[in-house]
């Protein structure tokens, strides 16, 4: 019997090891998730910057596109 309960036992550790590591492995792979939603996070924030700043770009171009119409054309018609 107590070679039955010493196997029995080796098996309990074996299984609490593997429980441990699979708990390690576990908070391993949430902490991995974690920070690659931390990086997707950080790219939306850079595409949407990205966006304000091709939008603020745009703006000035138009701006510049007329106020070239205004110096280089309005004074042509007048010539």
């Amino acid at each position: 019997m107590s070679e039955l309960k010493k196997d029995s036992d080796k098996k309990l550790e074996e299984l609490n090891k593997g429980q441990e590591v699979l708990i390690k492995n576990q908070k391993a792979l949430f902490e991995a998730i974690k920070r690659v939603a931390n990086v997707i996070n950080h790219i939306q924030d850079d595409f949407a910057e990205l966006a304000r700043l091709t939008e603020k770009l745009i703006s000035i171009k138009e701006k510049r596109d007329s106020i070239r119409i205004y110096v280089e054309e309005i004074p042509e018609m007048y010539a």
